[in-house]
C-alpha cells in the first residue's frame, strides 16, 4: 500500500503575483506522487538531507490522514499525505 495526495478529484488553487490563482487539478498515481514526493523533499530537508529511505517512509505514514476505510485499505493506502504534520515529525 502507498500513500495518496491531497485530492482524489478535486483541485488544488496557488496564488500567483498579482494575486492570480492558478488551478491545477488530477487524480490517480500521476497527479499523486509528485505531491508525495514533494512533502518526502520537505521532509528529509527538515532533517538536513540526512533522513534514509525507511526513515522518510515511516514518517510520511505515521503523519498521514486516515481516509476512506478505517486503517490501510486499497483505496487510500495509508492516507493522505500531510505536509503540515510530516513537518512536525
Amino acid at each position: 500500500y502507498g500513500i495518496v495526495g491531497p485530492c482524489s478529484s478535486t483541485s488544488l488553487f496557488f496564488n500567483c503575483e498579482g494575486g492570480d490563482f492558478i488551478l491545477f487539478g488530477g487524480t490517480g498515481t500521476s497527479f499523486s506522487a509528485p505531491v508525495v514526493a514533494g512533502v518526502a523533499a520537505l521532509l528529509d530537508g527538515m532533517y538536513g538531507g540526512s533522513m534514509n529511505a525507511g526513515e522518510l517512509k515511516s514518517g510520511l505514514i505515521n503523519t498521514a490522514d486516515d481516509v476512506g476505510a478505517k486503517g490501510t485499505d486499497n483505496a487510500f493506502g495509508h492516507g493522505r499525505v500531510n505536509a503540515d504534520a510530516a513537518t512536525d515529525y
